[in-house]
């Protein structure tokens, strides 16, 4: 099994950078609202950012999952690309992503039944799924109000909501399969 405890700090790491950079451009926008140009400029490296995020978090997801293989769980119905591309996948992205990092959460926690309900996982999942939506409306809104701004705002912790309960979910799905490593070898030599 391969520790990926220094790739889920870098992944946790990135999120927080991800989590900081709308209140960031709220910030240099109210002190320097003329800069239309670093507007742009920041859109840009903001989206850049987003695509950083969801490399690693992808990266992470993988190899946890292989670390499930490597484990000795066979009866997985989530291959480990399969926890990545499914994110991808129109309308059964609504789900899909959730069913797979629920299964990586109970087989990492040794919970025989893959489908059981994990609470972090779920909430994770519902901040992603409801910021995002929620926050694609506000920032419409806002977009359409010139003093809409605190609108943003609110955006901005949702965002920074998501990216706590992702790292909590990489770090303890990473500490779990440590144990379960552990574990794993015991069985092997024993």
């Amino acid at each position: 099994m391969r520790n990926l405890m220094p790739l889920a700090w870098l992944v946790a790491a990135i999120l927080v950078i991800d989590a900081a950079w709308n209140p960031m451009v709220l910030i240099v926008t109210a002190l320097f609202p003329r800069s239309a140009a670093s507007a742009t400029t920041f859109d840009v490296a903001g989206s850049a950012m987003m695509l950083v995020t969801a490399i690693a978090f992808a990266i992470w997801t993988y190899h946890a999952g292989r670390n499930l293989l490597a484990a000795g769980y066979t009866d997985l119905e989530f291959s480990p690309a399969s926890r990545v591309w499914w994110f991808l996948v129109p309308i059964m992205s609504l789900w899909k992503p959730l069913h797979g990092m629920r299964e990586m959460w109970n087989a990492s926690h040794g919970e025989p039944a893959y489908d059981l309900s994990a609470g972090l996982v779920t909430l994770w999942w519902a901040f992603y799924l409801g910021g995002n939506l929620v926050g694609a409306v506000l920032a419409a809104m806002a977009a359409a109000d010139p003093s809409g701004s605190w609108l943003l705002w609110i955006v901005s912790a949702l965002d920074a909501a998501t990216s706590v309960t992702a790292i909590l979910m990489v770090l303890r799905i990473t500490r779990a399969q440590r144990q379960l490593g552990g574990a794993a070898l015991t069985e092997v030599f024993a």
